[in-house]
């Protein structure tokens, strides 16, 4: 929670230092305008792109097929109406590069990837390692999806010199 407070009241002065330096810039009257202009006209294109992300989530799910990338779509909507709708220089800019399809691809791809990195670590320890096919080093455990044992290299016994080496010199054949 400390994190949090921190990264907001960060948020909060690096937005009014860049406020000051752009009303420096371009005038006080004129840096105002472009804060209130973005934060009034943002979720209205916030809105029109959202309802774009609906009707392809609705085509998905006529044809019986699932919407993941439009809940994708959805959720960096949502986060770019909320950057915009807060007032600064910096969240409008997050929030506007947010409303491109590619940027908010790009994003949601990443973040979905550190999600499952995330998930799967702490599947991994609550399973004693045994998440997602991984039990160790030896593969013994190992399951496919349904259930069924993994046979692959890695789960086989050993067969030959490297099996007859392994262990103490005095269990040796």
């Amino acid at each position: 929670m400390a994190v949090v407070v921190g990264l907001a009241l960060l948020l909060a002065v690096a937005e009014v230092f860049v406020f000051v330096e752009v009303a420096h810039l371009i005038g006080v009257l004129l840096a105002v305008v472009v804060v209130v202009v973005v934060s009034a006209c943002g979720p209205w294109l916030v809105r029109r792109a959202g309802f774009g992300t609906w009707r392809r989530a609705q085509d998905r799910m006529r044809t019986g097929e699932a919407p993941g990338r439009e809940l994708l779509d959805g959720v960096g909507l949502l986060v770019a109406g909320g950057l915009i709708s807060v007032p600064g220089l910096i969240t409008d800019a997050i929030g506007v590069f947010l409303l491109l399809p590619p940027v908010r691809a790009a994003v949601g791809r990443t973040a979905l990837h550190r999600l499952r990195r995330r998930l799967d670590g702490r599947l991994a320890g609550a399973m004693g390692g045994a998440a997602r096919g991984r039990a160790g080093p030896s593969g013994v455990g190992r399951t496919a999806a349904d259930g069924r044992p993994v046979i692959d290299a890695r789960s086989r016994p050993r067969r030959g010199r490297a099996a007859r080496s392994t262990g103490p010199p005095d269990e040796r054949p």
